[in-house]
């Protein structure tokens, strides 16, 4: 009798697992299901604040691609070194060209031009205006002349 009463026991137990298991599967694809509302409802936020993808391709700008192909092809082959680099390029990137980006010479003529507001004194409570900020910079002008006289 021992042996029927821990059948049915047991028995019961595996039931009551198993209704405990359908119901954690069911939660899990419930889960699943609000997951994947939820990537939909970001892929849409997404989409309204950064814009469409600039990445989709128009079908029928395909063969722009294939003359590109072709170009990038042929100039491959007229390279000299063979090493995919133009002569005299460096595979290192492209960098900033380096300038003097320092001040003109001094015996150059200058011209200062300031350009002034009409009046120094606030229209709403009648104070003077205090400077906020000033912007200096030289720059170059070729003016061209003309040699040998008009009679």
């Amino acid at each position: 009798m021992a042996l029927s009463s821990q059948l049915a026991a047991l028995s019961a137990e595996c039931g009551t697992l198993a209704a405990e298991r359908d119901a954690a599967i069911a939660q899990r694809e419930a889960a699943v299901q609000e997951n994947d509302k939820l990537q939909i409802i970001l892929s849409q936020y997404k989409r309204t604040i950064f814009g469409p993808r600039s990445e989709t391709l128009d079908p029928r700008q395909l063969p722009l691609f294939a003359i590109t192909a072709k170009a990038d092809g042929a100039a491959a082959n007229d390279d000299v070194t063979g090493d995919g680099l133009p002569d005299g390029a460096e595979g290192r990137g492209k960098r900033p060209a380096r300038r003097d980006r320092g001040k003109l010479p001094e015996q150059l003529p200058r011209i200062d031009v300031v350009i002034d507001i009409e009046s120094h004194i606030c229209p709403c409570c009648g104070e003077r205006l205090h400077k906020i900020g000033e912007t200096v910079k030289e720059a170059f002008d070729v003016i061209r002349c003309s040699t040998g006289s008009s009679a």
